[in-house]
């Protein structure tokens, strides 16, 4: 649900620094540093001030580290109303009842004093169903492109007699942090460092869009929908002009992870002769390759008919279903134009009938649980049907840049997902496969398969002598073939025409069997997104994912 979610961090630019004791309690206009959720604080020292260059510090924070009033914020971010955008989500979005709250994300676009606004600065605030509060928790994050980082802020009251801007954390080395290390910190949702929009592709299952909860949420609108339907807050100034929609957040948030990207990989990269690149630490910038990173959440296209909010629905889809191909694998980089295996895309799986689709809904007796206490957990399936998590943008884009640059070779990337090519997210096969990339290695663009990086993969491989039939000793076969991306793209063509002959509607019986195979597989990819350190972080609230009826 959340684009940014602050609640601590841990900076890998100030957390080294030792905390200089005392009690902050009652310091006012001040920014602090508070690395950890209530943890202790301390004041900001004038270089390290002087080190952040977001927008959020620059024009809010320098010169005004009292602004703790809403209005005051935006005005000094951008006082221009047309130039301002407001987002609106919630895992229970479709219910108008009144007394509610939800998550706005308020962007900005144009320039201020020089300082470029658009995708490089956002503030997240929740408001309920009279009004947006002008004194509340805010979190907030700026892009530093002077540093190439992302610095996290939050407003609350934690160790101050009053609330005041605290410094949480900063993208540099974000990568870098254990599970351990990311509790109460920033780092735990923002594992990556960059910005979390978890349902950032169509149809943004939880954020009002142009098709969603579906169309406009009108009673969050000030022209749309009956006004004896329309929440008061919507008369709230801090409404903004017009209520913006998920998809035009996503072009912002995939504009500053792509941005950020590019800036990050030039502090792995050294250019050197004949095009060569000089990449260090390449277990870190290889990593989104072989691990899950990131997560986002995807529906498929159609609405589910069983969502329980505003009332229990029980009619079903409308029209069949698709499931998405990145359920299956890894379908964003393996369709990418370098590697090319287009049987990736999955686009003629037989879709789910909207009778199949109810029956296994209700077979497994699937609940979702209210925030309101009058509702309780009612039978049901999220808005859209089939959300499943997958790898997110931030994983998916940092390998696409890979690809681009040449950093690695389509043969190598190809290779590495072809190994449990059906597990597409937390697959533990291809996440131990990290131990046998060399520490640094030379990329020298155009070069033939097997490349310096393969070859240094396939002396540790070699080495190691793997069992057979273990992911380390297919990795290393695949990578001695003379073209790895075709020995995947069979292995993929192979899985797909399993798939699409298992649910041919000519035989009923193996369709079934091969339905209820997908949606158990589902089930338990929810499951492990509910239970996985520290992507579960993520699961916020309990309206996140219907879960079976304990029985």
């Amino acid at each position: 649900m959340t684009t940014i979610r602050m609640w601590a961090a841990a900076s890998a630019v100030l957390a080294c620094a030792a905390f200089s004791g005392g009690d902050a309690r009652g310091q006012a206009a001040q920014v602090f540093f508070q690395a950890v959720d209530d943890g202790p604080l301390r004041s900001l020292t004038p270089d390290e001030e002087q080190a952040l260059q977001d927008p959020f510090f620059q024009l809010v924070l320098k010169n005004n580290p009292g602004a703790i009033k809403l209005s005051d914020i935006e005005t000094l971010l951008q006082p221009d109303l047309a130039q301002r955008r407001t987002f609106v989500v919630d895992e229970e979005i479709r219910d108008p009842a009144l007394g509610q709250s939800r998550r706005m994300v308020l962007a900005f676009n144009g320039t201020n004093g020089g300082i470029k606004l658009d995708n490089n600065v956002m503030v997240s605030v929740f408001f309920d169903s009279d009004e947006v509060p002008e004194i509340s928790r805010l979190e907030a994050w700026g892009w530093d492109e002077q540093n190439a980082v992302f610095h996290y802020y939050l407003l609350d009251g934690s160790g101050t007699s009053s609330p005041s801007w605290k410094f949480r954390a900063t993208s540099a080395d974000a990568d870098r942090f254990t599970v351990a290390q990311r509790q109460g910190t920033c780092l735990r949702c923002h594992t990556s460092g960059m910005p979390n929009m978890k349902e950032l592709l169509f149809p943004w299952n939880n954020w009002n869009s142009f098709v969603a909860p579906p169309s406009p949420a009108t009673y969050l609108t000030r022209d749309k929908g009956p006004d004896a339907e329309r929440w008061p807050v919507t008369k709230d100034r801090h409404f903004g002009p017009a209520l913006g929609g998920g998809e035009d957040l996503e072009q912002k948030i995939k504009g500053a992870i792509q941005n950020a990207a590019k800036r990050k990989l030039t502090r792995f990269v050294t250019p050197g002769a004949g095009g060569a690149l000089a990449v260090q630490n390449a277990p870190i910038v290889l990593k989104p390759l072989f691990a899950t990173t990131e997560i986002n959440l995807r529906s498929a296209t159609v609405l589910s008919g069983l969502h329980p909010l505003p009332q229990v629905d029980n009619t079903g889809p409308a029209k069949p279903v698709g499931i998405p191909a990145t359920f299956f694998l890894d379908a964003t980089t393996l369709t990418r134009t370098e590697v090319g295996i287009n049987e990736a895309k999955f686009t003629d799986v037989p879709p789910i009938q909207p009778a199949e689709y109810k029956s296994l809904v209700q077979g497994a007796g699937l609940q979702i649980t209210s925030s309101r206490d009058d509702l309780g957990s009612r039978p049901g399936d999220t808005n859209f049907a089939w959300f499943t998590p997958e790898p997110g943008f931030a994983q998916v884009n940092w390998i696409g840049e890979l690809l681009a640059q040449k950093l690695v070779s389509p043969a190598f990337a190809a290779a590495v997902l072809g190994v449990d090519v059906e597990t597409p997210l937390f697959s533990s096969a291809r996440g131990g496969l990290l131990q046998f990339v060399p520490d640094s290695y030379t990329a020298t663009p155009g070069e033939a398969h097997p490349d310096a990086l393969t070859k240094a993969v396939i002396g540790k491989l070699t080495a190691a002598n793997p069992a057979p039939g273990s992911p380390a000793a297919d990795f290393l076969t695949i990578l001695q073939t003379p073209s790895p991306v075709d020995i995947v793209r069979a292995r993929v063509a192979a899985y797909h025409d399993r798939v699409v002959k298992a649910l041919d509607p000519a035989n009923q019986n193996a369709r079934q069997a091969e339905l209820q195979r997908l949606f158990n597989l589902l089930l338990a990819r929810r499951q492990a997104f509910l239970t996985h350190e520290p992507f579960n972080n993520l699961a916020e609230f309990p309206a996140l994912l219907p879960q079976p009826q304990a029985r």
